[in-house]
């Protein structure tokens, strides 16, 4: 009976009715000021395409429009790649993996020229981005795509490398 008479006096001040829904407002609209999901520079909306994040470098071969491929050695070689290799491409540059030693270190890298340029457009045809440029370096095995750096794996290597070298011919 002890504790019924405890109970019944909290209520009956007239304070806690006040106190407590201001409380469960501050409670509920705090969740809002809680740090959302970290957003990776260089993260492209899902219309276009490609995703550059720390998930990876994603590339969705049904919304690339036109892929040309530039030699940095000879930048007269610029080609336009076949479709039929958009998907190999894609499936060469999902296998790259978040380079968190450039991405999340804050250090300035001074790069040579990179070996290949490859310049997108959408099939959407997004005015404030035209043409959007993955860079691919052979000797470090990087990938860059909107300032997010990628490195992809010894053994894919070869294979990117060999897509990007059967463009160098002139039948093609």
């Amino acid at each position: 009976m002890q504790l019924m008479k405890s109970n019944s006096n909290l209520f009956q001040k007239p304070g806690i009715f006040l106190v407590t829904p201001v409380l469960m407002v501050c409670i509920l609209s705090g969740c809002r000021w809680l740090p959302s999901t970290k957003r990776v520079e260089g993260t492209v909306p899902e219309d276009t395409g490609i995703t550059a994040d720390a998930n990876g470098l994603f590339i969705r071969p049904d919304v690339i429009a036109a892929i040309q491929v530039i030699f940095t050695d000879d930048e007269s070689l610029e080609r336009s790649m076949l479709r039929e290799d958009y998907s190999r491409l894609s499936g060469l540059l999902r296998s790259a993996v978040y380079d968190r030693d450039w991405n999340d270190s804050g250090i300035m890298v001074k790069m040579v020229t990179p070996d290949y340029v490859l310049l997108l457009s959408y099939t959407n045809k997004d005015q404030d981005r035209p043409l959007e440029e993955l860079y691919i370096w052979r000797e470090s095995g990087r990938v860059k795509f909107r300032n997010v750096w990628f490195l992809l794996p010894a053994e894919q290597q070869p294979h990117l490398y060999d897509l990007m070298e059967k463009y160098r011919q002139e039948d093609l």
